[in-house]
């Protein structure tokens, strides 16, 4: 008879390493949001999955960094004080 606890553990040690890599691999480590890989995974899975069916796909895209600097830029362009203050 052998004792396998040791290598068990090793194994799930293992698993949970990798699951933690795959992680860090689709996530921004400054956000913990996914990453364009994650995104695009997703997106074909998805595309896979419709393009068998009679529905139609589509996606659409916002780009959260430009519509922050576009109201950035917009708030900027204020000159009286009490305005920026009720917009933020």
């Amino acid at each position: 008879m052998f004792d396998i606890t040791e290598k068990k553990e090793q194994e799930m040690q293992l698993i949970s390493e990798k699951n933690q890599w795959e992680t860090k691999s689709k996530t921004d480590a400054l956000t913990g949001l996914y990453n364009r890989r994650a995104i695009m995974d997703v997106l074909n899975r998805y595309q896979e999955a419709y393009s068998e069916s009679e529905f139609p796909f589509s996606i659409a895209i916002f780009d959260i960094d430009l519509a922050v600097a576009m109201v950035a830029k917009n708030l900027s362009s204020f000159s009286h004080l009490p305005l920026k203050k009720k917009l933020i």
